[in-house]
């Protein structure tokens, strides 16, 4: 008898501790919002497959509805909220789309390299509008390393503390990155692992390094419990599960694909283990379509409409359709017109539309330019400028050049040959000159404008139309 109640009460004491420790309890249920590479789709578009798709009014839609069923829910963004969006993104550097995320709920952002593309300053300004924290702890200023954003947030969801680390990528070439520089993402994501796990309960990698990068860092970094990716565009319809080498569980590994066309759904239960550290035992994704049959949100919408109302002001009639390659000659004239420089040099891509007859706005002007590029002015003998139309071609005002093979066979000012030592007053748009080798070194002065406002004004000032 007393050994039997002996037993009874070793077994009752170790199931007591067993639901104080967790050991019994029922798993956590938390739902993890992602979207990443939505590229500054903000407003509803057409692809040949798809009509009337995307939109960040409907994916507002369904965030709210599914946070009002599920409070234990984490909105993130993966990157490239920016780069090759509409106009109402190129015209207004990214503003309303920060605007509208916060609106939306989001609870965390990651910079993608498309979002450097406007420049750092114009990142930092409109990320500076909203509450919601920008993290990447990878991405830093050259100089010194310091840190442009915080690199981690905690949030507590469902009862426990949640990690959230930014991982990001930036085209160290690019003229946008001239200033920063990009550390291994493994080596500091190693770096800020012990802080973490001291931190938090779950860590969460929310990345724009791409799914090869988010692979190798979940079997360097197995620490991280799940990430959350983007860069490369991929739709995955399950998570990938990458095993950790100590046999204890999988990275979660998702991505939603890209430009809104779906918001994804990851489910993820998560227990404490008998040690008392949490852990992911089950993980679950839904991609949920963005299209025509979801409901605008009417926050988003106002949001949006004075934004899309300035978009619409007409800034001239044109008489006749301009093509392209008319354009592009327009558009390096404004420069030398409005800058006072003798010579244009411009990305011999960065003209991207000409203008059809009749009515011309905002928004078709935005078509024309939509890269935001600054204009530079330099101080160039005729000599330099050869050499650096013979290292990357231009669209030019103010002289003509021909190329064979190459080289440059002449440069002429109206008639007469380019003088060698002579110097010129040379405005030259931002990514053309990190594209010229020779010009790496050769000081500049940054003329306060970008090629959009010289557009912009250029046209304003025309009191006849075309």
């Amino acid at each position: 008898m007393f050994k039997k109640s002996f037993i009874l009460s070793i077994f009752f004491f170790v199931f007591i501790f067993a639901v104080l420790s967790g050991w019994c309890a029922e798993p956590i249920h938390l739902v993890i919002l992602h979207i990443n590479d939505t590229h500054g789709k903000l407003l509803p578009y057409n692809t040949e497959s798809s009509k009337d798709i995307g939109g960040i009014a409907r994916i507002a839609t369904k965030i709210k509805e599914i946070r009002t069923e599920n409070k234990d829910t984490l909105v993130l963004h993966a990157g490239d909220d920016f780069s090759r969006g509409d106009m109402v993104t190129s015209c207004f550097g990214g503003e309303v789309n920060m605007l509208a995320m916060e609106s939306a709920g989001y609870d965390a952002y990651t910079p993608g390299n498309g979002d450097f593309y406007f420049g750092i300053n114009n990142l930092i300004k409109q990320t500076s509008l909203v509450k919601f924290p920008t993290l990447m702890a990878n991405i830093v200023y050259k100089k010194d390393d310091k840190l442009i954003f915080q690199p981690y947030v905690i949030k507590e969801i469902g009862g426990i503390r949640v990690a959230i680390l930014g991982l990001g990528y930036i085209h160290e070439e690019h003229p946008s990155s001239k200033l920063l520089k990009r550390l291994d993402p493994i080596t500091v994501a190693k770096k800020y692992i012990p802080i973490l796990q001291e931190k938090s309960d779950i860590i969460i990698a929310l990345t724009h390094i791409g799914i090869g990068a988010d692979l190798l860092l979940a079997g360097k970094v197995p620490e991280i419990d799940v990430i959350v990716g983007g860069h490369t565009h991929n739709l995955l319809e399950k998570p990938m599960m990458i095993p950790r080498l100590n046999g204890k569980g999988s990275v979660v590994i998702v991505q939603a694909g890209e430009l809104g066309q779906y918001l994804g759904r990851l489910d993820l239960d998560v227990k404490a283990d008998e040690s008392g550290k949490y852990e992911v035992i089950k993980a679950d994704e839904t991609l949920i379509p963005i299209n025509n049959k979801i409901k605008n949100d009417e926050d988003i919408a106002q949001i949006l409409k004075p934004y899309t109302d300035k978009l619409s002001e007409v800034l001239f009639i044109s008489k006749v359709a301009i093509t392209k390659k008319e354009m592009e000659n327009i558009t390096a004239e404004a420069v030398i017109s409005q800058t006072g420089s003798d010579i244009a040099m411009l990305d011999i891509e960065s003209v991207q539309n000409g203008v059809k007859e009749g009515n011309v706005t905002l928004a078709k002007i935005y078509a024309i330019h939509p890269w935001r590029n600054r204009l530079l002015m330099f101080e160039l003998t005729g000599e330099q400028i050869k050499r650096a139309l013979s290292e990357k071609d231009a669209i030019v005002s103010g002289f003509s050049y021909t190329k064979s093979n190459g080289k440059i066979d002449s440069i002429k000012i109206g008639e007469a040959n380019i003088e060698p030592t002579k110097t010129y007053k040379v405005a030259m748009d931002e990514f053309l000159w990190a594209y010229i080798p020779s010009l790496s070194n050769v000081s500049f002065s940054d003329t306060g404008e970008r090629v959009d406002t010289i557009l912009i004004k250029y046209f304003e000032n025309m009191k006849k139309s075309l």
